[in-house]
């Protein structure tokens, strides 16, 4: 997972294994919260022979006439699934920000996870919320070099601290958090003054081989401190 705040043009896709301002605000990031004893009844619609489930009430018109985005069906159902909260498989948080950065959809991903942020804030215990967070700091991250100069640097910063926030949720134990933070904070230039942090995040996931959630999840993160190790001269390592 790379990303150039600089560099004009399509940000590069998430590279890993997956486990199963700047941006304009769209009307999806201002969903109302939806209130702790409130539930969600799901919409089912008849297609063919075949009942199909639909997106939750407040996420059914997402990006369903913008002519400008190519049909991605693994999106349209990790976002139907997203739609109706109490989500606490990570995997399917992952899958559909790997299905946002492949089809350089980010912008659509961005306004999608700040709706469900928004929508779910009452239903989410603290390591889904920080799930959801990581995804979106990724999302952002790819996105930066999008964002217009002026508001960049604030841009990414914003980003930190979603980041921040969720390591503070999960009292610095969640590998997914470490993960999303060490890959961003690695790659960012160092006048954000992140490369010993990038190291301390991505040396927390080395020593910890066991915390890998399946082979080869962290390839990257070995790619990335081979790179800081080598920037530095210790080429050894």
């Amino acid at each position: 997972m790379r990303f150039d705040i600089y560099k004009p043009g399509p940000a590069i896709s998430l590279a890993a294994l997956l486990i199963v301002a700047g941006c304009t605000t769209t009307e999806q990031a201002k969903l109302p919260a939806l209130a702790a004893n409130e539930a969600v009844e799901q919409q089912v619609t008849e297609h063919g022979l075949a009942p199909t489930l639909t997106r939750a009430i407040a996420f059914e018109n997402l990006e369903q006439d913008n002519p400008e985005q190519s049909f991605h069906p693994d999106i349209e159902f990790y976002e139907t699934v997203l739609s109706y909260g109490n989500n606490t498989d990570p995997r399917v948080t992952f899958l559909l920000v790997n299905g946002y950065l492949t089809s350089n959809q980010q912008a659509r991903g961005i306004n999608y996870f700040e709706g469900l942020l928004a929508r779910y804030q009452h239903h989410m215990d603290a390591e889904t919320h920080a799930t959801y967070l990581s995804g979106y700091a990724i999302l952002r991250a790819t996105y930066a070099d999008n964002v217009p100069l002026i508001s960049r640097i604030g841009w990414v910063n914003d980003t930190f601290d979603l980041l921040e926030e969720a390591k503070t949720l999960t009292n610095n134990q969640n590998p997914l958090v470490h993960w999303a933070s060490g890959l961003i904070y690695a790659q960012v230039p160092f006048f954000f003054f992140k490369k010993e942090q990038a190291y301390t995040e991505l040396n927390w996931l080395a020593e910890r081989p066991e915390s890998e959630p399946i082979s080869g999840f962290y390839r990257e993160v070995y790619h990335y401190l081979a790179k800081l190790h080598g920037n530095d001269g210790r080429k050894e390592l």
